[in-house]
């Protein structure tokens, strides 16, 4: 979903309905930034031919807008994070389930040149 869209259906749902698109349009031409998903969302990743899930934990924000996306995932019981750029976020991570679902079943890898540790335990 494009910011614009995003801040529409945000608008829709808390404030005024009718006029939502216009005050969207006003916002944004006035600079105000839109994070690509809410914290607390639930993400989720291929890697290495499998479907991992992280959640948004938080976002850094610099003058240009967002900048980077930290997310975290448990491994055992201990919690672990991941920063990307937005970039990077919105070509590696998908907002369903079945979106990563069907991205893999269509040859996607999204593979990423890190050390995994999870994988190294198997």
């Amino acid at each position: 979903m494009k910011e614009r869209e995003r801040l529409i259906a945000i608008i829709k749902q808390s404030v005024v309905p009718y006029f939502a698109e216009e005050i969207a349009d006003n916002l944004l031409k006035n600079g105000v930034i839109v994070p690509p998903v809410k914290i607390g969302t639930r993400v989720y990743t291929i890697i290495c031919g499998q479907i991992y899930e992280y959640e948004v934990a938080s976002y850094t924000l610099d003058g240009d807008g967002f900048s980077f996306i930290h997310l975290a995932y448990m491994m055992g019981n201990t919690m672990h994070g991941e920063t990307h750029t937005i970039e990077e976020f919105k070509r590696q991570y998908y907002l369903t389930k079945e979106q990563a679902e069907k991205a893999l079943e269509g040859g996607a890898t999204n593979e990423r040149a890190i050390f995994i540790p999870w994988k190294a335990e198997r």
